[in-house]
């Protein structure tokens, strides 16, 4: 994965996909705005190839998807400079090489698919945090789903939400009593022994 650069360029502000999708809502399908630059920044959920210059990804930031529609005529890649590849090598290199579970940032600009579909148009793809195991489609089985908690999160969204929820209620609880000065205790539970099993 030498390929891919690993830091975004240039510090560009990561844009919100609520923000996006609300501004550019009104826009007609199959448009393209190459002016609007924007950066995504996500993790892969879905990869599907439409031929050798198309590809469509669809990455979650924040809990929101966001589809990334990839054209080769439109990927300019890194400089030559840095790389011996040209942008075509790069962005049939990129899609080779990217998969499921893969976190990255897209540099380009906003435009809707044939479809009617919001998307992302890259010109720059940047690798933030490769995914080192394959990521199941579905997990069903409650031993691995406790047991491997961060993937029952990754996978199933549903989960991911009641997690967010619980947060939210736990840290309003939290801030609403200690406003009232009361003070959080650990307390043991049945015993005040400690046991093992």
């Amino acid at each position: 994965r030498a390929w891919v650069p690993a830091v975004p360029c240039g510090g560009e502000a990561i844009d919100e996909p609520v923000q996006l999708q609300e501004r550019y809502a009104e826009i007609e399908s199959g448009a393209r705005i190459e002016d609007e630059p924007c950066v995504v920044v996500g993790r892969i959920v879905s990869k599907r190839d439409a031929g050798k210059k198309l590809s469509f990804m669809d990455i979650i930031q924040d809990g929101t998807r966001v589809q990334v529609l990839s054209e080769e005529a439109f990927y300019v890649g890194v400089p030559e400079d840095e790389t011996d590849a040209t942008p075509r090598q790069q962005f049939r290199a990129m899609h080779r090489t990217l998969r499921r579970g893969d976190v990255i940032a897209v540099e380009g600009f906003p435009g809707k698919s044939g479809k009617g579909e919001l998307s992302v148009i890259p010109r720059r793809v940047h690798l933030l945090a490769p995914c080192a195991h394959n990521l199941p489609e579905a997990l069903d089985d409650p031993d691995t789903r406790y047991r491997q908690r961060y993937l029952d999160l990754l996978v199933n969204p549903r989960v991911r939400l009641v997690a967010r929820a619980r947060a939210k209620m736990v840290g309003f609880l939290r801030s609403y009593l200690d406003e009232d000065g009361f003070v959080e205790v650990e307390t043991p539970i049945l015993t005040a022994l400690a046991g093992g099993a």
